[in-house]
């Protein structure tokens, strides 16, 4: 299939070239560089890609794609709040450009309810999917072939399925909604466990214990898992797990939820980011 990669970040690098390893002609938007992130094995496959190419003319790249799909980064300030608004004026450059009928895959972090929004605002005859970013950085071209499955919200399965198909992975069907919500999830329990794991660790400083064994005792707990996010140690930083917590703080504000498990993640986050000052 032809497919369109409009966000030259450090996802849409790795999408453009693991989808052109499986077979599909990828058509990137914008100039090639290094990639934003380090990862191991990009650069080399990209230069060795004969069916990935790179253009600036957005509107000469989709109006034949079979899937446009957008991968730019939601900014954040420096407390993880986040401007999605900086996403919509992407998606309004896109869809003044791509035929109706045009498929558009979103995986930028977006609040829930903003894809909704975004299909009811522009009157023009497209298809829309929300599917949440699950790339580990530095690890992401491994994390693409060997990750099972693949989380898509959207009102029209029988459009997006031939294309998400050929991916080879278990297709979670839910809600647009559904999809961002499990985005804002995802990341919020990821920095749950981390907050979790750093907490305890201050406690075994304090009683002779130590945290490493710990962690992997806990891990080995069945309804806990290996793969657990519990590794003691610095804080987490960058917008990409705070984000999701932002948007469900707001969301919960704008409905009276007091949320007090999430609310407490971020202030136990910043207590350690001081600890390493």
């Amino acid at each position: 299939m032809k497919v369109c990669i409009f966000g030259l970040t450090h996802l849409g690098i790795v999408l453009s070239a693991c989808l052109a390893k499986t077979g599909h002609k990828v058509t990137a938007i914008g100039t090639y560089c290094e990639p934003p992130i380090e990862e191991p094995g990009l650069k080399e496959l990209v230069s060795e890609l004969k069916n990935l190419t790179f253009t600036t003319d957005l509107k000469e790249a989709v109006k034949d794609a079979d899937v446009v799909w957008v991968t730019y980064d939601t900014p954040v300030d420096n407390n993880d709040n986040p401007h999605p608004e900086e996403i919509e004026k992407h998606l309004q450059e896109l869809i003044d450009v791509i035929p109706n009928g045009g498929k558009i895959i979103l995986s930028s972090q977006v609040p829930v309810g903003f894809t909704r929004e975004i299909i009811k605002r522009y009157q023009k005859q497209i298809y829309v999917a929300y599917s949440p970013e699950n790339l580990r950085r530095g690890n992401g071209i491994k994390s693409f072939f060997e990750d099972p499955r693949i989380v898509v919200g959207t009102e029209h399965k029988e459009i997006f399925e031939p294309f998400f198909s050929t991916l080879g992975k278990e297709i979670i069907w839910m809600s647009v909604e559904s999809a961002e919500m499990t985005k804002h999830a995802i990341n919020s329990f990821l920095a749950m466990e981390i907050c979790f794991i750093n907490e305890i660790a201050q406690v075994c400083e304090h009683v002779g214990a130590t945290a490493s064994d710990v962690s992997t005792g806990l891990k080995s707990e069945p309804r806990v898992g290996p793969l657990a996010y519990l590794y003691p140690g610095s804080s987490f930083m960058g917008g990409t797990l705070g984000r999701d917590i932002r948007y469900l703080q707001g969301i919960a504000g704008e409905h009276l939820i007091p949320l007090h498990l999430i609310r407490s993640i971020l202030p136990s986050n910043e207590y350690k980011k001081r600890q390493e000052e």
